[in-house]
């Protein structure tokens, strides 16, 4: 790597850390909305609870569909439900023998009981609207809660519209920058150590007598406090540096 190359960059950030020649951030953008930071929240909570696929595939199922979706979860879950049916006499009807369920009498007339009415009032469109079987819905849903669904539903909504924003590259600098400086201001005050090794590699960036390598390789523990992510190339040697000092590696 050209010296030059190497020495631009690093001279430039030694000169805004010591000078502190950086755009404040209090004035600058959040770097993610807050209506995405909801949704990672929402979808991180869902699974730590063990419900995230499950609410999906409800939404799968019913097709994202609000009505549909009411509907479900205004269902009885703990009981049986018929497969087909070609009237609502004969869906209450079969829900009755399916569950066992004694009609009440009036007058000497046998009566639906209301229960069952209302049931008939939210499972029908389902049967209607989808090509669902509504046991096997209702399985997948005791897993999950209407409200865990709808907010999911939400997430999905806030997905599928199109992204104007734009991060603010100063703000990620600004911020970087302040804490850097943070840093080493206190070093200066607490941690003679770290402040002798960082003002050895500024001198030596400031100088620009070096080769890269050797650069890297002198000034390990500075350069990993100082740049927690570090982009390179193969030519690069890092002869003093071990396995740990990397958490991740990209080769290209």
């Amino acid at each position: 790597m050209d010296k030059a190359e190497f020495y631009k960059p690093l001279q430039s950030f030694i000169n805004m850390v010591e000078n502190n020649n950086y755009i404040t951030s209090h004035n600058s953008k959040e770097i993610i909305e807050s209506t995405h930071l909801e949704m990672l929240e929402i979808i991180s909570k869902t699974k730590r609870e063990g419900n995230y696929e499950t609410s999906l595939e409800v939404l799968e199922i019913l097709n994202n569909n609000d009505a549909s979706l009411n509907n479900l979860f205004n269902l009885d879950f703990e009981i049986k439900y018929p497969s087909f049916f070609n009237s609502n006499k004969e869906f209450c009807n079969e829900l009755i023998k399916l569950n066992e369920i004694k009609k009440t009498r009036i007058f000497g007339f046998k009566k639906i009981p209301k229960k069952i009415k209302n049931i008939s009032y939210y499972a029908e469109p389902l049967f209607l609207k989808e090509e669902i079987n509504l046991n096997e819905l209702i399985a997948v849903a005791k897993t999950t809660d209407f409200k865990t669904v709808k907010q999911l539903q939400l997430c999905v909504g806030i997905d599928d519209k199109e992204n104007n924003y734009i991060s603010d590259e100063k703000f990620i600098t600004a911020f970087s920058s302040e804490k850097i400086i943070k840093m080493i201001e206190n070093w200066k005050r607490l941690d003679d150590r770290n402040f002798w090794d960082y003002k050895r590699f500024a001198n030596a960036v400031r100088a620009e007598r070096r080769l890269p390598f050797k650069i890297m390789n002198d000034h390990i523990n500075i350069i990993k406090l100082l740049f927690p992510i570090i982009i390179t190339t193969p030519e690069i040697n890092f002869i003093n540096w071990e396995k740990k000092h990397f958490d991740y590696a990209i080769l290209d």
